[in-house]
């Protein structure tokens, strides 16, 4: 009757706990893109994170083609197939930009844009070097003048459009579609926002609109396609096939090991019970916990499967009659060392670390309380007699031990630490020749984001300004909407110019009738007259704790001296941020392995180093070979080595704590379902996902061959 209770009370909580995800964390969401795994405003002080993920929803489209017509036409097919509602979640940056809206939209404000060199002549009352630039270019038969000449006698209109353009990496707009001519080809461009969703929506809807594009292309047209939702999709669409592939190989070597144990497929059954509720526990605590957590945790959370097929084998396998105490005292140790190992990762910085923990934490709680409460202790079956498994003589282990150690130090010495994330993910060939192209013709490579911020849009456009006048010149805000004050300068500063040379202009540009200087009203977001651009400009100004912030792009090598702007180079802001997060993860290993030596102690006393040492060698060696091989030891890499001393662990307390040869036998095929399944993950394409394969199966492997045969009695 009790053991019905238990039962009765153990589902109630798993239900409760789905009943919890439902009720506050539907639908269900992961995190898929590598830029979620780290958060750049930690030390920062900046919303660097909002704007990286920002940008990191666009799709940027590029059509090359030689011919003008041609390229155009199908940028513009392209636009439609955005603007259709097949792709609703998606929206085009420039959609209401062009050349032609700018001129419309802000002729009428003329007399306050000024371009910086013209705006530097009239500061230093070089009246007559701007008369003569405009008559020269008005009697240039290259000369193309915006407004009429009436209107815009002095060129400075002209002037501060074709700024705009040289200030955004060559790209005109033209009615949404950016253009820039690089011998022999013509780019359009069509920077395309994506709404955030889940990885499978996401790689749905991008895969569609991806060969709906591609259609398009023919043989005087090429299309291109990059940006980071294009990335994300290709991953999941890659590793889910890899991993649904790895995934019944592996289901197929536990079945096939569970035969050969007991000689029975349905044991089986309790095993895979305890998976899925040590999974589905998990799950319930990662939701509830974190709301949307990143995928890559249940990717790390296959420690489970092999610690739990480790606790079922030994349930299942204690022979009738035999004593369970030591048995039941084996598994809690083990489970108690396991969850000291992850512990501390509860107090990480890293939102991924503490994630991995709460999942594996509550899975493996839950994957032992199932067995406990359902699984029989006493199996009638009669295991095969066990072979033998000799340890190493003790004499010689000293030896071996002190050998394996030293040349795995040794190698780790050299070892070369990646801390550059574009080094740890290798995109489709296509995807990499399109962010070539992309990086060139935006000179992405060698770009980083300026970042103003203000109380309100005036001292956010104020400050780009003081910027601008320094000589740096960049796309932002600002050189659209000047600030009410830049417009009352360049008003007086037009006005000037006119008062002294009106005349001359006249004269020199044979006009019928003299020019006036005419009032403008003041030129804000707000006004009703430029709603398109204000959409646009939205784009690159957003809110965050009570500031106002513009992002714009200039030269990586650019120096600024200003407290309200800051230069960030997004691909060094994630290598320090890798940087700071590896060196947190040596000393959490450190604070593991120290908390962990105190618990072996507590329950092992003298011989507490005897258990540790196993799982200790296991990520030497596994660390060690990466190096001797020349591979880069990543911060992924030295998440694995939690699991190889919680998988370590848990050999070497049954290894050493051995009655009769019958008991290696689970130890064994537990071992195998492991380095089986992590093996397979070595093999696939995602270098994450690879990393973490590779330094699991030569971790447990050493932790379990060193355990078996050297510190055995």
């Amino acid at each position: 009757m009790k053991l019905r209770v238990k039962r009765i009370i153990f589902m109630a909580l798993i239900c409760l706990g789905v009943l919890g995800v439902a009720l506050f964390r539907w639908p269900m969401r992961f995190q898929t893109d590598l830029n979620s795994l780290i958060n750049l405003d930690s030390k920062t002080g900046w919303p660097i994170q909002d704007i990286t993920n920002k940008f990191s929803s666009v799709i940027n489209i590029v059509v090359q083609s030689e011919d003008k017509f041609s390229g155009e036409k199908v940028a513009h097919k392209i636009r439609n197939i955005v603007n259709s509602d097949e792709f609703p979640e998606m929206e085009i940056m420039t959609q209401n930009l062009s050349v032609h809206s700018i001129i419309s939209t802000l002729g009428k404000y003329r007399n306050v844009m000024l371009c910086a060199a013209d705006r530097r002549l009239l500061q230093e009352h070089k009246f007559d070097t701007i008369t003569n630039n405009a008559r020269t270019r008005v009697e240039s038969a290259m000369m193309s003048n915006i407004l009429p000449l009436s209107q815009d006698p002095f060129l400075l209109f002209t002037n501060y459009v074709s700024e705009i353009g040289k200030n955004n990496n060559n790209w005109m707009p033209k009615d949404g579609i950016l253009w820039q001519y690089k011998a022999p080809y013509n780019f359009y461009m069509l920077p395309i926002t994506i709404e955030k969703m889940d990885g499978a929506k996401l790689a749905e809807s991008v895969e569609q609109f991806k060969t709906k594009v591609k259609n398009l292309e023919n043989d005087s047209v090429k299309i291109y396609m990059g940006g980071a939702p294009a990335h994300t999709a290709e991953m999941y669409n890659h590793t889910k096939i890899e991993l649904g592939i790895i995934s019944i190989l592996a289901l197929v070597a536990v079945i096939v090991l569970n035969y050969f144990l007991f000689r029975h497929i349905r044991t089986i059954f309790p095993v895979i019970k305890s998976l899925v509720v040590g999974y589905l526990a998990g799950t319930i605590a990662l939701f509830l916990c974190f709301g949307e957590p990143h995928i890559l945790v249940f990717v790390f959370g296959t420690s489970l499967i092999g610690l739990g097929i480790d606790y079922a084998f030994h349930f299942m396998c204690i022979e009738k009659d035999a004593d369970i105490t030591a048995t039941n005292k084996n598994i809690l140790h083990s489970l108690l060392t396991t969850l000291i190992c992850f512990v501390p990762l509860l107090f990480a910085n890293v939102s991924l670390l503490r994630q991995i923990s709460v999942f594996t934490i509550v899975g493996l709680v839950a994957i032992y309380a199932f067995i406990k409460l359902f699984i029989e202790y006493r199996t009638n079956i009669v295991l095969k007699k066990s072979v033998i498994v000799r340890p190493v003589n003790k004499k010689y282990r000293p030896y071996f031990i002190i050998g394996i150690a030293a040349v795995s130090i040794i190698a780790c010495l050299f070892a070369r630490i990646e801390n550059n994330m574009s080094a740890m993910y290798r995109p489709a060939r296509d995807l990499a020749v399109s962010e070539k192209l992309i990086g060139e013709l935006n000179a992405s490579d060698k770009t980083a984001f300026l970042i103003v911020r203000g109380d309100d849009i005036q001292d956010v456009l104020e400050t780009e300004e003081e910027i601008r006048d320094s000589r740096i010149q960049f796309f932002g805000v600002s050189s659209v909407i000047p600030s009410l004050k830049r417009q009352i300068e360049n008003a007086d500063l037009v006005k000037s110019l006119y008062a002294a040379k009106v005349k001359d202009i006249r004269r020199a540009l044979a006009l019928k009738n003299t020019p006036r200087f005419i009032d403008t009203p003041e030129l804000t977001i707000y006004n009703d007259d430029i709603g398109d651009l204000t959409n646009q400009i939205h784009q690159f100004v957003f809110l965050s704790n009570g500031k106002t912030y513009s992002v714009s792009t200039v030269p990586l090598d650019t120096k600024i001296d200003n407290k309200n702007a800051r230069i960030i180079g997004v691909a060094q802001q994630i290598q320090t941020q890798m940087e700071s997060y590896t060196h947190e993860t040596y000393k959490l290993l450190v604070i593991c392995g120290i908390m962990l030596l105190g618990v072996l102690f507590i329950l092992y006393r003298r011989r507490a180093f005897r258990y540790l040492a196993p799982p200790l060698l296991g990520g030497l060696v596994s660390l060690g070979l990466l190096s001797i091989f020349g591979m880069s030891i990543t911060f992924f890499h030295l998440l694995g080595l939690f699991i190889v001393i919680g998988l370590g662990l848990d050999y070497a307390i049954f290894h050493i704590n051995y009655k009769t040869n019958a008991e290696l036998r689970p130890v064994f095929y537990s071992f195998l379902t492991s380095f089986i399944g992590f093996g397979l993950l070595a093999f696939t394409s995602f270098f994450l996902v690879a990393a973490l394969g590779t330094i699991l199966a030569i971790g447990i492997a050493v932790s379990y061959f060193v355990s078996l045969y050297f510190f055995r009695d």
